[in-house]
C-alpha cells in the first residue's frame, strides 16, 4: 500500500461520510448508527437548505436583515445555551416568563424583568423559542427539542461556544485581514505563536472550549468512517494527525484490534489524551508523538507508520 495514496483515500472517506451522514440523531441517540443527512432534522426547510432564497440568492429584506443582525442571533443562542434556557424548557415543557426567570437565576431583587424579557424576546424573534400567546408560555422550537431527545444537543452547544466565544473575537478584524492577507484577529489572543491553536492554552478556558467541540465532532463523525472505511479496517499502523483528546484513536483501536496508532499533536496539547488512553486501557496500542503537522515534516517513508488519518 502506498502511504500517500492511503492517506488520500482515508481523508476523502472521512470528508465524504462526515458530509453525507450523521450518527448522533437516530432514534436511539448517539449509537454510532449512520443516518442519512437529509433527514428532517437537517432539512427543516429543505427548499432553503443549500442557499437562502433559492438559486437566485437572497430575495427578501428579511433574509438580508437576518445576515446583518447575525451577531445578535449568535449571542442570543449563546445566552440561551449557557443560561440553561433550552435545557429547562425541554425538561419541563412550556413555561411562563416568571417561572423561566426564576429557574435561570435572572430574577432581580429590584423587581426589574428586563433581563428575562430581553432573552425571551430575542430567542422568540429568531425562532429558537415559541410563545403561546393564549397561555402566555414559552417552549423550545421543534428542532432544539429533537436535538435533546436524540442526544445531539451537546454537540450543538459545543459548536455554539466555539463560534460565539472563540471565533467571535477575531471576526472583528475580518475586513483588515482581507486587506492585509494575514490573520489580524490573532492579536486578540495573548502569545507569540503565529496560529490560534498554539495561543489558546494561554487563555483560561479557551482550550477546553476548542477541545470540547473537536471531541464532539469526532465522536459524531468517526463512527461513520469506521463503519465504512476499508482503509481503517485493513491497515495495521495509523498516524492520527491532530488527534486531540484521542477520541478517534480510542474508537478505532477498540473497533479494529489489529491497529497500532500514533497520535500526533502539538507540544502544548500532547499530554491531554494521556488520561483518556490510560483509562481506556490502550497505552500499549496508542502512543503519543509531539509535533506540528503544519511546520514539521511527516514521518519519512522508512517509518513504520503507513496510513494517515486526519481527525478534525
Amino acid at each position: 500500500m502506498v502511504r500517500l495514496s492511503a492517506f488520500a483515500v482515508c481523508l476523502v472517506e472521512l470528508l465524504v461520510h462526515a458530509s453525507s451522514y450523521c450518527t448522533a440523531f437516530d432514534d436511539a441517540g448517539c449509537s454510532g448508527q449512520s443516518v442519512v443527512r437529509d433527514s428532517s432534522i437537517w432539512k427543516a426547510a429543505p427548499d432553503k437548505y443549500d442557499q437562502p432564497g433559492g438559486p437566485e440568492g437572497l430575495t427578501t429584506m428579511t433574509q438580508l436583515n437576518n445576515i446583518i443582525m447575525g451577531h445578535a442571533a449568535t449571542q442570543i443562542i449563546l445566552a440561551g445555551s449557557q443560561l440553561g434556557l433550552f435545557e429547562f424548557l425541554h425538561e419541563n415543557g412550556p413555561q411562563t416568563k416568571g417561572t423561566i426567570e426564576e429557574a435561570l437565576g435572572l430574577k432581580r431583587s429590584d423587581g426589574s424583568t428586563r433581563p428575562i424579557e430581553v432573552l425571551l424576546l430575542g430567542s422568540t424573534s429568531i425562532g429558537l423559542t415559541v410563545l403561546d400567546k393564549r397561555e402566555k408560555t414559552y417552549r423550545n422550537c421543534e428542532i432544539i427539542d429533537r436535538l435533546f431527545t436524540t442526544g445531539g444537543w451537546r454537540s450543538i452547544a459545543d459548536l455554539i461556544d466555539l463560534e460565539a466565544i472563540i471565533k467571535y473575537k477575531g471576526e472583528f478584524h475580518f475586513v483588515e485581514s482581507l486587506r492585509k492577507d494575514t490573520n489580524v484577529g490573532l492579536q486578540e489572543w495573548p502569545g507569540a505563536a503565529d496560529n490560534l491553536y498554539s495561543r489558546l492554552p494561554q487563555t483560561p478556558g479557551a482550550q477546553k472550549i476548542f477541545y470540547d467541540l473537536m471531541n464532539s465532532f469526532t465522536a459524531f463523525s468517526i463512527p461513520c468512517l469506521s463503519n465504512t472505511s476499508k482503509v481503517a479496517a485493513t491497515s495495521f499502523k495509523l498516524l492520527d494527525v491532530g488527534g486531540g483528546a484521542a477520541v478517534a484513536a480510542i474508537h478505532l483501536a477498540k473497533k479494529f484490534q489489529q491497529l497500532s496508532i500514533t497520535l500526533w499533536d502539538q507540544h502544548e496539547t500532547i499530554e491531554i489524551p494521556m488520561n483518556h488512553i490510560t483509562k481506556a486501557g490502550l497505552k500499549g496500542r496508542i502512543s503519543l508523538l509531539a509535533g506540528s503537522f503544519i511546520t514539521d515534516p511527516f514521518p519519512e517513508a522508512g517509518s513504520p507508520l503507513s496510513v494517515y488519518l486526519c481527525a478534525f
